[in-house]
C-alpha cells in the first residue's frame, strides 16, 4: 500500500520532507480519506473564519505524468474547497492553487481551539516539505519569506483540553440528560461507575440520560497530543419534587429576534443558560409549559414554556390561568409589555389576578422589560408603574418580587434589534433571573 515517507531529496526547508511512496503512478481522485495515506498537522488556532491553504512541495515526474496535487482536510473530514491542490513542478514550489478552475484553497474554522489539519496523498511521488495557513488572503508566501517561507512553527509537546459535561454536575429527581462538549479534532470516551476512561470504554456520540446516582468521567482523544485530563462529574438521585418554573412572555421569552432567528427549534432566550445556572447551584427545576421551543439546542435542555411571540399583557392575562392548569407551576417567571406597551401596569395586575385565581402560593418573579435600541419613555413609565404595583401587591400578602431587566442590558449593545436581545443581553436576562431565584428557592421541595 502506499505510505508517506521521510524522504530528503536537497531542497527542503528542514532536515527532511514527506514523500507519498512507492512512485507508481496512482492517482486517488475520490473516497481519498479511506483509501489514501494521510498526513496530520495538529495546530491550535486562535482565529475563526477562513484560513488559505499553502504548500511547498516538490512535483516528482514517474515519465507518465507529473505528480503534482495532494488533498487537504480538516479533522478527518474532506474539504471541497482545499482538496486536489496541484500546481507544484519540478523544482520546490509553493502552491494555493485547486484544480477547482484555479481557486484557491481554504478551510473554514468555526470555533478556536485544537484542529487537526489531514494531508491526503493524490498522486504519488509528489513531495510536501511545508505547509502554511494564513487569514491573509493577499498573502504570497515566495514574495514574504523566500523560496523556503517562514519559519517551522515550534512543535510544542501538549494534550487534548478537557471534556465539559453541561451541566458539570447537579441533582435531579426523575432523570437528567447530561452533555459532553470538546475540541472537534478529538474523540470523547466515558464512564459512568467512577472508573478512569481510556479508548477501551464508551465513545460519547449522543446526550446520556442520566436515571441514577451517577460519577460520570470522561477523557478526549486524538493524534498528535497526549489524552486529556480526566473530566469528573458527580450526578445524584433525590427522592425530592421538582421545583416547577413557567417562564411567561412574548418572543424575547421564546428567544428569537424580529428576522425570525435563531431557526425553529434552536429558539432558547435566556432559558437555557437560566436551566443551567440553576441545576449547577444544586435545584432540582422542571420547566414547564405548552411550548417545547429550543427542543433541538445542544446542550439539551429542559425547554418547556409559556413565551408567545407577538402577544401583548392582555392576551397573556387572558390565557395564564389556563396554562396553569395544564401545568401547574411553582414559579412563574413573568417578563411581559414588550408589544404595545402601556403607559401604566393595569394589564399586569390582571395577570397577576388570574394567577391568584389558580393558586395564591405561586411565587411570581416580575420583570422589569427590557427597553429599546432607541430609548422609550412609555417603556421607562410602564416600568415604574410596573414597581407600584408590585410593591402594593406584596404590601397586601401577595407573593411576589420584582426584577430590573432594563437597567440589566446595554443598550443598544445588548439587543440584536430594535426589541430582542442577542445572545449577550439574554445572558444578562439569565443572570437577573437565577440571583432573584437563588435567593428563596428552596434547594429541596419534600414529595
Amino acid at each position: 500500500g502506499k505510505t508517506w515517507d521521510l524522504v530528503t531529496p536537497g531542497g527542503q526547508s528542514g532536515a527532511a520532507a514527506m514523500q507519498a511512496l512507492p512512485n507508481t503512478g496512482s492517482l486517488v481522485n475520490t473516497g481519498y480519506t479511506s483509501n489514501s495515506p494521510r498526513l496530520d498537522y495538529v495546530a491550535e488556532f486562535t482565529e475563526t473564519g477562513t484560513h488559505y491553504v499553502w504548500l511547498r512541495g516538490l512535483g516528482d515526474s514517474d515519465g507518465a505524468s507529473v505528480n503534482d496535487s495532494v488533498h487537504v482536510g480538516l479533522n478527518g473530514a474532506a474539504v471541497s474547497t482545499a482538496d486536489r491542490i496541484s500546481t507544484f513542478n519540478s523544482g520546490y514550489s509553493w502552491s494555493s492553487t485547486t484544480l477547482d478552475s484555479g481557486s484557491r484553497a481554504r478551510i473554514e474554522i468555526s470555533e478556536p481551539g485544537i484542529h487537526t489539519i489531514n494531508v491526503w496523498m493524490r498522486e504519488d511521488g509528489l513531495v510536501v516539505d511545508k505547509v502554511v495557513l494564513t487569514t491573509d488572503a493577499a498573502l504570497d508566501i515566495s514574495s514574504v519569506f523566500g523560496p523556503s517561507g517562514p519559519a517551522e512553527s515550534p512543535q510544542v509537546p501538549g494534550t487534548w483540553p478537557q471534556p465539559a459535561f453541561s451541566p458539570m454536575s447537579g441533582t435531579f429527581s426523575s432523570s437528567l440528560t447530561v452533555s459532553i462538549s470538546s475540541s472537534s479534532a478529538s474523540s470523547v470516551y466515558y464512564t459512568t461507575d467512577g472508573s478512569t476512561p481510556s479508548v477501551s470504554s464508551t465513545l460519547y456520540q449522543n446526550p446520556l440520560p442520566l436515571t441514577g446516582d451517577t460519577q460520570l468521567k470522561a477523557i478526549a482523544v486524538g493524534s498528535g497530543l497526549d489524552d486529556s485530563p480526566v473530566t469528573t462529574g458527580t450526578y445524584t438521585q433525590t427522592a425530592c419534587q421538582d421545583i416547577r418554573i413557567m417562564p411567561v412572555g412574548d418572543s424575547i421569552t421564546l428567544g428569537k429576534d424580529a428576522s425570525g432567528n435563531p431557526p425553529v427549534g434552536h429558539r432558547t432566550g435566556y432559558r437555557r443558560d437560566l436551566f443551567f445556572k440553576l441545576v449547577e447551584a444544586g435545584y432540582n427545576v422542571d420547566f414547564v409549559g405548552a411550548i417545547d421551543e429550543g427542543n433541538l439546542a445542544n446542550p439539551v435542555f429542559d425547554s418547556d414554556h409559556e413565551g408567545h411571540a407577538g402577544v401583548t399583557d392582555d392576551f397573556v392575562g387572558a390565557n395564564v390561568f389556563q396554562w396553569l392548569v395544564s401545568n401547574p407551576a411553582d414559579y412563574v417567571l413573568l417578563h411581559i409589555g414588550s408589544n404595545a406597551t402601556d403607559d401604566n401596569a393595569a394589564d399586569v395586575a390582571v395577570i397577576l389576578d388570574e394567577i391568584d385565581r389558580f393558586s395564591t402560593d405561586i411565587h411570581v418573579v416580575v420583570a422589569k422589560i427590557i427597553n429599546r435600541q432607541n430609548f422609550s419613555a412609555q417603556v421607562a413609565a410602564f416600568n415604574n408603574s410596573l414597581e407600584t404595583l408590585v410593591a402594593d401587591r406584596i404590601a397586601t400578602g401577595d407573593i411576589l418580587s420584582i426584577v430590573d431587566m432594563e437597567s440589566a442590558l446595554t443598550y443598544p449593545d445588548d439587543l440584536a434589534d430594535n426589541l430582542h436581545p442577542n445572545e449577550i443581553g439574554y445572558a444578562k436576562m439569565s443572570n437577573v433571573w437565577f440571583t432573584d431565584l437563588n435567593s428563596h428557592l428552596p434547594a429541596c421541595v419534600s414529595p
